[in-house]
């Protein structure tokens, strides 16, 4: 959450997401990066489990 909590500007109802055009290269390298580390650990979990690939 930490990651991608900067993106966005929490109110009382739901949060408003930051509009792309603001978000700098680095965050932008943050956020891949995060999401390449989730879907590693997914695949390494569906190893783990002996889960048929795309289950």
């Amino acid at each position: 959450m930490k990651t991608i909590e900067t993106f966005f500007t929490f109110r009382e109802i739901a949060p408003t997401p930051t509009p792309y055009s603001l978000v700098d290269a680095q965050q932008t390298g943050g956020t891949v990066e995060t999401g390449y580390n989730y879907s590693d650990a997914v695949l390494k979990e569906k190893e783990a489990l002996a889960m048929s690939y795309p289950a």
